[in-house]
């Protein structure tokens, strides 16, 4: 930190922070579940003594999944997923301006008209208490404001009526007593001083997504009304509402377009945006920019500058940004005002004519950015920090999952707070006005760099767009069935890191808590990806596995140690389980009763998923059984009933115990044998890849 400036950090005995200490005297501590789960975040000011700057609590299901999200002022929000784990409901306190930003987004996508001046806006009857009446207008004029300069345009009365298939405009939200309990308890733990957690009478803003089998946003429906989403069968964006996506050969996103307004985007042969122009006043309706942006990238692929070109005037922008060694963050960003013709103008040798106008300087600390510097016009002033170290020093709070929530100054006071929907749009804070990147915060949604003039988050790897909630090219490393796909359609639970890979998020600021579930959810992952492979003897990887590789596979992409032995081999190390006890990761072997006993076949149990024919399936296991049917998803109940299989006893076991995971010993050396099974009716047969044999 400027002039040693320090930040404090406290763990638990399982080296979990549970306690961050600011310079400025903020204090944020942490505490987690008996699962390990992160149940709250709350940030002090004067190091713990003050008041209450804001809060988090969480609240999971049984699955490990978030389901609540309480906040210091009560406002409560709700998530709901569909047996796939892909999230489906989402309640927001309808005095939020959630509702504005859905409002701006349907008239991005051509669903409202195009007013044209200062617009009264009239409200229907929709049974609102009176709060959340005034709410609603004061909003709704704050968005007029923002559409059209005062005082110029037509007055028109612009009439706002639920659109087609919308939900209700309000809703109220049903919870349990249990539910209730632990909610209340949850937040005397983020307000132990307060007058407790009233949830009477609150009305809530509803987002409903549904998806195609491909994990896709097929139709988002809310209080005004529904988008519907239409790709192609690369699982690329075609038509979002009435705005329309094209893609070149490499499926990078190369123009949206709706009527006369559009953006196109050029790429590098490496496929990482370089060139992007705007020709829409509003994009997204959060900051008027028309122009052209341009990237640069250095040998490593990661983004060294922005050129940020207007169309009018004769003023640009460039940025300059440098990163610590090998690494992904930004450790120094530079912006110069450019000032010739649309800010390409050269000065003396290849240097652009302009001014150096901020510097800023950023700290990191267990994998988020705790602080940044502020150095406002540098050359003028000089480069030392003065009396005052701290002076234009900002700290930075995040959320669970490491998104930007909360910005406080030097004296512990906060300067900014942002509030963001679940696929990370900001529809509270600076971001709603687009002033990131313009010497104020950069960072948002999951602590990635914004890009006000798009409007989409940067990545180390790719770019994230979280109004069509996808990203604009596709996955670098291909990784999962879908490669556009945010976070498999659960944004809430995950998160990806760079762009490549997204990870369950059990976070211990910045540190992820490796928990049983984390783990399981994680292995089954990896099972269902080998849906769709081919059936290899003695494969062990997306180009073909037999049954025991699917089980090898599976474990060792999620990082957990395990020998490459038979299924009989897994059978003598899993401990054995009953049925209604099965876990994703579990797994399942087969004695055959022709063969005296002896263990001919392994699955992998990976919970609820979705079979090739789109259908989700409870209980489902992933299976390889022949070069006939390949691997594929089936319900372990309708895998038991088929005719072939009747010879065959299931035996039920984790791996998940000290023995396997420290298991790569001498005595797990194998040698090769083939021993092939096949139905007898010629129904669905399986084959067994006995391949293997301990010595």
């Amino acid at each position: 930190m400027p002039d040693g400036g320090k930040i404090e950090f406290k763990y638990d005995a399982l080296n979990r922070i549970i306690e961050r200490i600011n310079a400025n005297d903020t204090k944020t501590v942490y505490t987690y579940t008996p699962r390990g789960e992160l149940e709250s975040i709350v940030n002090y000011q004067d190091r713990g003594h003050g008041k209450v700057l804001s809060a988090y609590g969480y609240l999971y299901n049984a699955k490990g999944q978030r389901i609540y999200q309480i906040k210091e002022d009560g406002d409560l929000t709700a998530y709901r997923y569909d047996p796939a784990g892909r999230l489906i409901e989402v309640y927001y306190p309808f005095t939020d301006k959630k509702k504005i930003a859905d409002l701006k987004e349907r008239q991005f996508y051509g669903l409202v008209p195009q007013w044209e001046g200062p617009t009264d806006f009239k409200i229907p009857k929709l049974n609102l208490s009176w709060e959340e009446e005034r709410n609603l207008a004061e909003q709704l004029a704050e968005l007029s404001n923002l559409l059209f300069e005062d005082g110029k345009g037509k007055k028109d009365d612009c009439y706002l009526n639920p659109g087609p298939n919308g939900l209700p405009f309000i809703n109220h939200l049903m919870l349990d007593y249990e539910d209730q309990n632990k909610l209340s308890n949850l937040y005397r733990q983020l307000q132990p001083w307060g007058i407790g957690l009233n949830l009477w009478g609150k009305g809530y803003w509803k987002e409903q997504f549904t998806y195609d089998p491909n994990g896709n946003v097929i139709s988002k429906k809310n209080g005004w009304g529904e988008i519907n989403y239409n790709y192609d069968v690369n699982n690329q964006l075609l038509q979002a509402g009435n705005r329309t996506y094209q893609y070149d050969l490499n499926g990078n996103l190369i123009r949206e377009e709706l009527g006369a307004f559009y953006v196109e985007y050029e790429y590098s042969p490496e496929n990482r945006l370089v060139t992007a122009r705007n020709n829409s006043p509003f994009i997204y309706l959060d900051r008027s920019f028309v122009g052209e942006i341009n990237y640069a990238y250095d040998a490593l692929g990661r983004r060294v500058s922005k050129e940020i070109n207007p169309e009018k005037g004769n003023k640009g922008n460039i940025e300059y940004y440098l990163y610590a060694g090998l690494g992904t963050d930004v450790i120094v960003q530079y912006e110069l005002e450019v000032h010739n013709n649309k800010g390409k103008g050269k000065g003396k040798g290849h240097d652009p004519a302009g001014e150096l106008t901020q510097i800023q300087e950023y700290y990191y600390g267990n994998g988020f950015l705790l602080a940044a510097k502020t150095i406002d016009k540098p050359v003028k002033h000089g480069w030392g920090w003065g009396h005052d170290p701290l002076k234009d020093v900002t700290f930075y709070h995040q959320d669970v999952l490491g998104s930007v929530v909360m910005l406080t100054g030097h004296n512990g006071q906060v300067v900014e707070k942002y509030k963001y929907d679940a696929y990370g749009v900001a529809y509270d804070g600076k971001f709603d006005h687009g002033l990131a990147g313009m010497g104020r915060n950069s960072y948002g949604f999951t602590g990635k760099r914004y890009e006000p003039e798009l409007s989409i988050y940067s990545f180390a790897f790719r770019d994230y767009n979280p109004h069509s909630m996808r990203w604009l090219t596709v996955d670098p490393i291909k990784h999962g069935l879908n490669w556009y796909q945010y976070c498999g359609s659960d944004p809430v639970n995950w998160v990806d890191l760079w762009g490549l890979v997204y990870l369950p998020e059990d976070v211990d600021y910045g540190q992820q808590v490796i928990t049983e579930t984390s783990i399981r959810s994680n292995i089954a992952k990896h099972a269902a990806s080998l849906a769709g492979s081919k059936y290899v003897w003695g494969g062990e990887d997306k180009g073909g596995v037999d049954c025991s590789g699917t089980v090898y596979y599976s474990y060792t992409q999620a990082g957990i140690s395990i020998p490459r032995t038979t299924a009989q081999g897994y059978h003598n190390l899993m401990e054995k389980i009953e049925r209604e006890d099965l876990k994703p990761a579990d797994i399942i072997t087969y004695s055959d009763s022709e063969q005296d006993g002896k263990v001919v076949h392994v699955q992998v149990f990976i919970g609820t998923a979705i079979d090739r024919k789109g259908k989700i399936v409870e209980d489902a296991v992933i299976n390889a059984g022949s070069p006939k049917t390949g691997v594929y998803i089936v319900s372990l109940e309708e895998y038991l009933s088929w005719d072939c299989n009747k010879h065959l006893t299931p035996n039920y076991g984790t791996l998940l115990n000290d023995q396997i995971v420290s298991s790569n010993k001498e005595d797990d050396k194998i040698e090769q044998k083939q021993v092939e099974i096949l139905s007898k009716d010629g129904g669905f047969p399986y084959k067994e890849e006995d391949r293997i044999k301990q010595k």
